[in-house]
């Protein structure tokens, strides 16, 4: 029987490692290698995961360059809003909201948004019961390309909703 779960233990490590693909572009993983997520609205709507509510207020094209860090490709804002509608307090991560970008999912970089400081709060910032969040998360995706949506996470281990994004 113990070799028997040693061999499933490792069949689902090979299997669990061979979902997370490829990144052929720095932050860029296949989006089959995500969690199913439920189909949201769309810019300036608002869209629920589990106890949270969240709203895209805005999607803008960012500067060249952000606090002396330069874009591999271009950086991407993302204006967000995030309500916790829960009974404890949560904890935002700009770092698991992923957008999605020609088949690829880009995580926010939650280094970018440390250097924005107050400005960004999407680094890991807590929200108590009630209370809301507005802060931008930051992305580098290639040159040229178009976000087609964005994957929105109560926490890491939510299934998370898209919302759709109307390009750049």
């Amino acid at each position: 029987m113990r070799g028997l779960c040693a061999v499933l233990g490792a069949v689902v490590l090979v299997v669990g490692c061979s979902a997370v693909g490829e990144r052929p572009w720095p932050g860029g993983e296949s989006v089959g290698a995500t969690k199913p997520v439920v189909v949201g609205g769309g810019v300036g709507e608002t869209v629920r995961d589990g106890d949270v509510v969240f709203k895209v207020t805005k999607v803008r094209k960012g500067p060249r360059e952000v606090k002396g860090e330069t874009a591999q490709g271009r950086f991407v804002l993302l204006y967000v809003t995030v309500r916790n509608e829960g009974d404890t307090p949560l904890y935002f991560a700009g770092g698991e909201q992923k957008l999605l970008v020609g088949g690829k999912a880009y995580e926010g970089d939650a280094e970018l948004a440390a250097r924005m400081g107050d400005r960004a709060r999407s680094l890991l910032e807590e929200i108590g019961p009630g209370k809301r969040l507005k802060g931008i998360v930051v992305y580098d995706i290639p040159k040229g390309a178009r976000p087609d949506g964005v994957e929105l996470h109560a926490s890491v281990l939510s299934d998370g909703v898209l919302v759709r994004l109307d390009g750049l």
